[in-house]
């Protein structure tokens, strides 16, 4: 084999090899200080929970007898819940966003938190980034798991309204678009029992 074709030869290993690592291309291990229920902090790095949405400290949910609290303190205890005291985790991050947090999916004993979250009802699946967690939410949501025991509002529609802290059930607000395999969909409120609000345009 001639030095030519040898050097050729490397330089596409490399390259695979530079591929094949590069889906989780920056690693994370620390104690964390917990933002919210999908936000985390590494030492100065803010770390946001790749494919999921929780809803936001102030938000509000209803329960099963419709009496209203605090779903976003509740993620937030869901997720320290979760990491517990030691407050260890190990991030494997693919990218930064545009508020330059690391995108990452994040472990802790073994445990995916991303996948976790989703799967005991305190975050739900972020389909316009991500469809890894829908099959997971659709489990929790069958099982009226954590917010799916009550009524709330997608954390993304909530943060767009301009008055947050007066929701109530029978308020509908704009939709949002999202999109799998191809297809467009508008999603608007859950309510205990419902499926998805799912129009697809």
């Amino acid at each position: 084999m001639s030095r030519v074709v040898k050097s050729q030869a490397c330089l596409c290993i490399i390259v695979a090899l530079i591929f094949s690592t590069s889906a989780f291309a920056i690693d994370l291990t620390g104690k964390v200080h917990i933002i919210d229920g999908d936000t985390v902090r590494i030492g100065k790095t803010k770390i946001r929970l790749h494919g999921i949405d929780a809803p936001e400290t102030k938000q509000t949910c209803l329960d099963h007898t419709n009496t209203p609290y605090m779903c976003g303190k509740a993620s937030t205890a869901s997720l320290r819940k979760l990491i517990g005291p030691s407050l260890v985790v190990h991030c494997k991050g693919t990218h930064h966003d545009r508020y330059k947090r690391l995108i990452a999916v994040c472990f802790t004993g073994g445990i995916d938190l991303n996948a976790e979250m989703v799967r005991q009802g305190w975050a739900v699946a972020y389909r316009k980034y991500s469809t890894d967690y829908v099959k997971t939410e659709v489990k929790a949501q069958k099982a009226k798991r954590g917010m799916w025991a009550g009524t709330f509002q997608m954390p993304w529609l909530w943060r767009m309204r301009p008055q947050r802290r007066t929701w109530m059930p029978d308020q509908y607000y704009p939709t949002v678009t999202f999109y799998i395999q191809g297809e467009t969909y508008r999603e608007g409120l859950i309510k205990e029992g419902q499926q998805h609000q799912r129009e697809q345009l």
